[in-house]
């Protein structure tokens, strides 16, 4: 059966030890390049000759989310940097990249270097042969750090750990609630929301489509003490759905439906900031805690790339420090690099050192969404 056997490759995942690249050893004496100010691009010769190459190339060409700020975040200070290298940033959402990019490459227009989005848009890239590895193209200063990020390691999100790398994310918040109605410590596990007297009380999103949603569907239906059948028992709450995040915060808020699962982020600190009451649980509020989600905090880049050079000076600048920060602001995300400030984030959102995540983001769970979505269309009336 189709599900078995997704499952099946799913355990095997989770039991095998992650993939362990080959560091880089860095030659020399000296000191690594500092994150910003005149040093930009020294290095070894080599990455000199890149970067020289890079300032004649002149342009790098890439796609990336759909919101002024992480647009400057990823465009401005990299020019800042490399003057002679202009940014073509094409503003779109990951839903709308391969289904433009891959007619044109089978046209024979090879017109983007890089992509910025999330780990679908990404896998689904590698799986049409439309990525090139990313190791061979660390070579600048910034790609020596490996040590300084999360597990002391870059982080891929695809099987053979080379075509997506992660660089952000947040751990997911699992429930808001109304204080008026439900006091804090009410809902202590998932299964609490099973209780006859939620029924008609929970709003969601849609997860009939990718998102934060389905994302946590997923962590449901892969989760030990939860599962297919928690799923099953979870919608016969006829849940309220909407397609509007700020619509189902609405709802809570009002009292209509006091519970949202899987809520958005961005409008509860919106709704918090004005002032209206609403209890935002974090991972550790809740039995089964939460999953780790990449967002849009990852890339990857496209082979026969028209820009070469210009890319790897681009991901060397996008693993530094001022790079990450401008990002993780931007974003509201956290860095994987680990000497990235969080403080401006709320704490439920920032991974905690030594606890295990279930990362969505990797390919064995994002592999699972359309089998997740055809059964849920069975069980949403």
């Amino acid at each position: 059966m189709k599900e078995c056997a997704a499952m099946h490759r799913l355990r095997t995942f989770l039991s095998l030890a992650a993939i362990t690249l080959v560091l880089a050893a860095c030659g020399g004496t000296s000191a690594p390049a500092p994150v910003s100010g005149p040093a930009a691009g020294t290095g070894t010769p080599e990455w000199q000759q890149v970067v020289a190459a890079a300032k004649r190339e002149g342009k790098l060409a890439m796609s990336g989310p759909p919101t002024d700020e992480i647009h400057e975040a990823l465009t401005k200070g990299f020019e800042k940097r490399y003057p002679e290298i202009k940014v073509d940033y094409v503003s779109e959402p990951g839903s709308a990249v391969a289904p433009k990019v891959l007619p044109q490459r089978q046209a024979g227009q090879y017109l983007l270097d890089l992509v910025v989005n999330g780990t679908t848009t990404q896998l689904t890239l590698m799986g049409a042969n439309a990525l090139d590895p990313i190791p061979p193209l660390l070579v600048g200063p910034e790609s020596q750090n490996r040590a300084k990020w999360r597990g002391g390691d870059f982080e891929f999100s695809d099987n053979p750990g080379k075509y997506n790398f992660v660089f952000g994310g947040v751990v997911k918040t699992p429930l808001a609630t109304n204080p008026a109605q439900l006091p804090p410590g009410t809902i202590k596990t998932y299964n609490d929301l099973l209780d006859p007297k939620w029924k008609d009380k929970i709003a969601m999103y849609d997860p009939r489509g990718a998102g934060a949603s389905l994302a946590t569907v997923t962590f449901m239906y892969t989760t030990p003490g939860l599962g297919k059948d928690y799923v099953t028992r979870l919608f016969g709450q006829n849940i309220k759905l909407s397609r509007d995040d700020r619509q189902v915060l609405d709802w809570v808020v009002r009292g209509d439906s006091p519970i949202a699962v899987a809520p958005s982020e961005k409008f509860a600190a919106e709704f918090q900031e004005k002032g209206i009451k609403l209890n935002i649980m974090g991972a550790e509020d809740i039995k089964e805690g939460s999953y780790l989600t990449a967002g849009v905090a990852s890339f990857g880049v496209l082979n026969r790339a028209p820009h070469p050079n210009a890319t790897k000076v681009y991901i060397d600048w996008l693993l530094s420090q001022e790079a990450q920060l401008a990002f993780a602001k931007a974003a509201g995300y956290a860095s994987m690099r680990t000497d990235v400030p969080t403080d401006f984030l709320p704490a439920y959102l920032v991974p905690k050192p030594n606890v295990q995540y279930q990362e969505n983001h990797k390919q064995p769970f994002v592999e699972l969404k359309d089998e997740i979505i055809e059964y849920l269309k069975t069980v949403i009336k």
